[in-house]
């Protein structure tokens, strides 16, 4: 992007590139520290931690484009038990609305090695990290797929994990956040967002304010709470013990798999029920409560809401987003 930018302005680039080549000792933790770019890290059978960076320098002319980019050091080093992968940024004796830099940091790590990475102003990607991993990152967006336990903080970007085999730990805002193929203890807090929540196992909990939450829960159990914004609940495993709502200013829509064993309890204040299902439905002042079972056993819902329209219909389980 800077790139691009600097051709359109006229301005003079210089890249130069960064490897090094260093033995990962077992036990070590890998922390990464970074900003103005890009971080992908790849995990990998191999006991070494490679990097190799993309500096990119622009400025009114050669010159100084080159000090530039000569200026921004990668530093790797060995600290006790923690090797520290740090991009180093250089301090400009005055503004120059014509300079500007970025690093696109690529790391490939053992897949068994800890992980703590921290970023800004720029994307985070992460796969094949199954030793576990803390990832951090302000103005861009975090993707982690094929790993192990995972520790998420974002602000202003949004937030993608597929394929996670062990537990998963979200707090973001401003952005919103993706879920597939989650199958360990799950915990979500997201404001300012959307959450949409695809094949889910184990034991979730999704919290969100000021967005939409869509969830598609498998085995286990999903707990959802929501405030100003609507939850659509796609219920079709009959192995989910528990489904759990509770919502604000918003609607529920609750979407049940035709012949599948259910136990439905709900309540909501100033708001409706609306449903063609045989359900019991009656009102309690200002609040209106609806209850009911098919067949034998199966999952345990229960619906709260205060200002929410409940809509409960019996349908195949499509996928599909609230509107």
């Amino acid at each position: 992007m800077l790139l691009v930018l600097a051709l359109l302005a006229g301005l003079a680039t210089d890249t130069r590139t960064v490897h090094e080549d260093v033995t990962w000792r077992p036990g070590t933790v890998v922390k990464v520290g970074h900003q103005y770019g890009n971080l992908t890290v790849q995990g990998w059978a191999d006991d070494r931690v490679v990097l190799d960076a993309v500096i990119r320098a622009t400025a009114a002319d050669a010159a100084t484009a080159r000090r530039l980019s000569q200026s921004v050091r990668v530093l790797v080093a060995q600290q006790a038990e923690t090797l520290v992968i740090r991009t180093v940024q250089p301090a400009l004796a005055e503004p120059d609305e014509d300079c500007g830099y970025e690093v696109h940091l690529r790391l490939g790590i053992p897949d068994r090695a800890a992980l703590v990475a921290a970023n800004s102003f720029g994307d985070v990607e992460l796969a094949g990290t199954r030793g576990g991993c803390s990832v951090s990152n302000r103005f861009g967006d975090v993707t982690v797929h094929d790993a192990g336990d995972c520790d998420i903080t974002c602000k202003y970007g949004n937030v993608r994990v597929n394929n996670l085999a062990g537990e998963l730990a979200v707090r973001n805002s401003f952005g919103d956040v993706f879920l597939d193929g989650v199958n360990a203890r799950t915990v979500v807090d997201n404001h300012y967002g959307d959450v949409t929540a695809d094949d889910l196992d184990g034991t979730v909990r999704l919290t969100n304010e000021m967005g939409q939450v869509t969830a598609h829960p498998g085995s286990g159990s999903l707990s959802v709470t929501n405030h100003y914004g609507d939850v659509a609940a796609f219920v079709a495993d009959p192995n989910l013990a528990n489904l759990d709502v509770e919502s604000e200013f918003g609607q529920v829509k609750l979407h049940l798999l035709p012949f599948l064993p259910f136990r439905l309890g709900g309540r909501t204040t100033n708001g409706k029920v609306i449903t063609e299902m045989p359900l019991r439905v009656s009102e309690q002042g200002p609040g209106r409560l609806v209850s009911g079972t098919q067949g034998s056993g199966g999952t345990s819902i229960n619906i709260n809401g205060v200002w929410t329209d409940l809509l409960i219909e019996q349908q195949p389980a499509e996928k599909e987003t609230t509107q």
